[in-house]
């Protein structure tokens, strides 16, 4: 499990290089690519903790960086990546062999998936211009053409009350937790693979990016049902 989530992290950090053309960026890529190269090696160790850890780190940095040099929407860039520097740490927690058992990793894999799912919901009300590229993209694989503006802001503004709907369903209602996080795993994976329908296997980056808005919310569905009671 460890090294399936770095090496998702390194494709990811890999394919961003060669997406990025300025220098600046490629050393940005580099350092994050020697981070995760350090973490890889330390997680198919026993210091797989320390490796996770390293990840988190990793991802975290990169992503408080963002939001310090972004010029637009800053203040959901660290949300909206929730999945991808929570996931790792959830993964330390769960192995810390600590009294407790997993519940600590289950409430930072739902706080994770809850922020990334809120996150991307209030930017679907601001309708960026690649979340109107992906629907005109499923649109036209649909119905041979476009979104009419109409449905196109509808639609968006639908899929952003969904989204925070089921962040706030995750958060505060345990028993609606199952479903609102099954929805999280079947929506999150549709959105990584829109990319790549959108822009062509040279997307693939935008896609591996996107992964642990699924598989964040599919560990914690997992140790949901586990912790709870079957009757």
């Amino acid at each position: 499990m460890a090294a399936g989530v770095i090496a998702e992290h390194a494709a990811t950090a890999v394919g961003a290089a060669s997406l990025h053309q300025g220098g600046g960026a490629r050393s940005a890529e580099l350092v994050v690519l020697v981070g995760l190269g350090i973490s890889a090696l330390l997680a198919v160790t026993r210091w797989a903790r320390v490796g996770m850890l390293g990840v988190f780190l990793t991802a975290l940095a990169v992503d408080l960086a963002a939001t310090w040099t972004a010029t637009q929407g800053a203040l959901l860039v660290l949300p909206c990546h929730a999945a991808r520097w929570l996931g790792p740490l959830a993964f330390v927690v769960a192995t810390r062999g600590r009294p407790g058992g997993t519940e600590p990793a289950r409430l930072l894999l739902a706080l994770a998936a809850a922020a990334t799912f809120a996150g991307h919901g209030i930017k679907a009300f601001q309708a960026p211009p690649n979340f109107v590229a992906y629907l005109d993209c499923v649109c036209g694989l649909a119905m041979g053409d476009g979104c009419p503006d109409r449905l196109r802001a509808a639609t968006l503004i639908a899929i952003g009350v969904a989204d925070i709907a089921v962040a706030a369903l995750v958060l505060r209602n345990r028993r609606g937790a199952a479903p609102a996080l099954a929805w999280m795993v079947v929506w999150g994976g549709a959105t990584a693979v829109v990319r790549c329908v959108h822009g062509g296997l040279e997307a693939w980056p935008l896609t591996a990016e996107r992964v642990p808005n699924a598989l964040v919310p599919l560990a914690a569905l997992l140790l949901h049902r586990a912790a709870t009671p079957a009757r």
